[in-house]
């Protein structure tokens, strides 16, 4: 078995342990983070982040990075990962239970697909990107860098997910819709056109770009 670290040690560290652990092929040997948040799911904290360079002189070789996006934004998790790559670590796919992928679909480096989701042939999912529990997406579509499909969301065939997206609980993404770099989609939306403003919100059934109204 391989050995990996756990980079971030918050509330989303115990989901992740989860996937890894089965995947058979990885061992956990601890996680690192900013402070000792205790035992985790059995696995202690073995320090900063500044103990990686030694890990991974000690033969530990694989890293996976313990942080979600937060909202649409994908600063923090980037930031870990470029990190954790700078130093030579591989980042890994992790995958949870009763994942189905077609053949023919592409799953790049660091993706974690969460339990019982579905992805389909032809479909790219690109690298450090997030697919949800239960999440279906269509044949032929690409869901961009860092995005975050969550849980329960049907995205439909030749869609495109920007970079960073984030795509919020129980969405329906309609046959060959656009979103772009950056946008968050409200949970429970219905996309029957392109969301195409960067960073901007985008949420209702059918969706309408969120305008705040001051005061």
């Amino acid at each position: 078995m391989e050995k990996v670290v756990i980079v971030g040690g918050g509330g989303f560290v115990k989901c992740i342990i989860n996937y890894v652990e089965n995947d058979k092929k990885l061992q956990i040997v601890g996680y690192t983070d900013m402070h000792d948040n205790g035992e985790i799911l059995g696995y202690r904290w073995i320090g900063t982040d500044n103990i990686l360079p030694q890990l991974l002189q000690q033969g530990v070789k694989y890293a996976v990075i313990g942080v979600g996006l937060r909202l649409n934004d994908s600063t923090l998790k980037r930031k870990m990962t470029e990190h954790v790559l700078s130093l030579g670590f591989k980042i890994p796919t992790i995958c949870g239970q009763n994942v189905v992928i077609h053949r023919g679909a592409i799953i790049e480096e660091g993706v974690v697909l969460r339990d019982g989701c579905i992805i389909q042939a032809g479909t790219v999912v690109k690298a450090h990107a997030m697919i949800g529990d239960n999440v279906f997406i269509g044949h032929d579509s690409i869901i961009g860098k860092y995005a975050h499909v969550v849980a329960m969301s049907n995205i439909g065939r030749d869609c495109v997910v920007g970079e960073g997206a984030m795509i919020g609980t129980a969405c329906t993404l309609l046959n060959g819709v656009t979103i772009g770099k950056g946008v968050l989609i409200g949970a429970k939306s219905l996309v029957n056109r392109d969301c195409l403003e960067s960073g901007k919100t985008y949420l209702g059934h059918p969706v309408k770009l969120y305008e705040r109204k001051n005061g």
